[in-house]
């Protein structure tokens, strides 16, 4: 199905932190009363832009139900993208092929779930023992200071994010109270994020995928292995916001995990503290093994996502953080709801700007009436004029 849009009309698009995407889920399944609408009118597919595939439906209530409607496994695998094209249709053998490229395939769609905190669970109980160390630490017993640090992977998984959220949800303990070291290698690793669609790149990607007219608001933005080195550059920057950081610089060696370790390792010796380091690769894992007070953490990067079956449930957090995951993923995802006008919602888009990447900004595209009555309630919370 065609999607016109008309970008030049600002009453149709509304700039919007994920955070706040309450506001306008609000308007979309409650009645004037505050009163949730009958279940058919809560829910919702959502379609990714590129294959235009109808992903998940979606009912809101006090629980998100979602429902897989397309298995992970019908996805390409990683490389396979250019052969699932050309194996549909020949005319795509002339395609640029770093194009293909930016089709997700299997394996980045099923981390988008995993890294909205879906299956957080399986990492809480490593968390819960740190953070309960934390807030035993006697120094006048010779207790030493605890800190904390994330390899480049698990910043790319958004595990801060994750864990941020399990924080304020599950513990009093203030993040300011938890030291974070953060090492000048794993930033410039983040920071690996430039690579942006030119025009031959878009007219390429619009000739393969479905939504022609969404891509072409993709201009000059970042490619997807680049948006997703950006979305772990923004989980780190959260970091270095909520909690108590020092930047560390990198020790020498050939390889950069080395540097990155030895750096840390240098650092707990010289000022006497002790360091949990996390990560998802095992080879890091291993080098990290066998210095003075680093405690090194494997985390399993393959969660049993199966064991949710094709019908799940989350909290509304854990969903706008999904909802956030696959916009950046595709580009843009649309929510198609019964008897009313598509909505899109943008994760990159014609003149995103950094302070967009930092505060995790959405852009929803849409001629429902519903915007404006979401511009107001922004204005009255920020006191802004949108």
């Amino acid at each position: 199905m065609a999607i016109k849009i008309d970008w030049k009309e600002k009453s149709n698009k509304v700039l919007i932190n994920f955070e706040d995407l309450f506001l306008f889920f609000n308007e979309l399944v409650l009645d004037s009363r505050g009163n949730f609408l009958d279940p058919i009118e809560r829910k919702f597919g959502i379609i990714d832009c590129l294959y235009g595939n109808h992903l998940y439906d979606i009912v809101i209530g006090d629980k998100i139900k979602i429902t897989v409607k397309i298995p992970f496994n019908e996805y390409p695998e990683a490389h396979h993208q250019q052969e699932y094209f050309i194996n549909k249709s020949k005319k795509y053998r002339d395609i640029y092929p770093r194009v293909f490229k930016d089709f997700p395939d299997s394996l980045q769609i099923r981390e988008a779930i995993l890294n909205s905190g879906i299956l957080f669970k399986y990492y809480q109980d490593g968390f819960d023992k740190i953070l309960e160390e934390l807030k035993d630490i006697n120094f006048l017993e010779g207790d030493l200071p605890i800190a904390l640090a994330f390899d480049t992977s698990t910043y790319r998984n958004q595990v801060f994010s994750q864990l941020y959220l399990y924080l304020m949800n599950n513990y009093r303990l203030s993040p300011k109270s938890i030291n974070f070291l953060l090492s000048e290698g794993v930033k410039a690793e983040l920071m690996n994020f430039e690579d942006k669609y030119r025009q031959k790149d878009i007219n390429n990607l619009k000739t393969v995928g479905k939504y022609p007219q969404i891509i072409d608001r993709f201009i000059n933005q970042n490619m997807l292995e680049a948006r997703l080195i950006h979305s772990g550059h923004t989980d780190y920057l959260k970091s270095r916001k909520f909690t108590n950081t020092k930047q560390i610089p990198e020790g020498y060696a050939r390889d950069q995990d080395t540097r990155i370790i030895r750096g840390l390792a240098k650092y707990v010796e010289k000022n006497n503290i002790k360091l949990h380091l996390f990560s998802h690769d095992k080879d890091f894992n291993d080098r990290a093994q066998g210095f003075p007070n680093v405690k090194s953490h494997i985390l399993e990067k393959n969660l049993p996502l199966r064991n949710l079956g094709s019908n799940f449930e989350c909290s509304w957090e854990i969903f706008f953080r999904l909802l956030y995951n696959l916009s950046i993923l595709f580009g843009a995802i649309i929510l198609r709801v019964k008897n009313k006008h598509e909505i899109i919602i943008f994760g990159i888009w014609v003149g995103k700007s950094a302070s967009d990447w930092e505060n995790e900004r959405l852009l929803i595209y849409s001629e429902n009436s519903i915007l404006k009555n979401i511009k107001k309630e922004l204005n009255l919370l920020y006191n802004v004029i949108l």
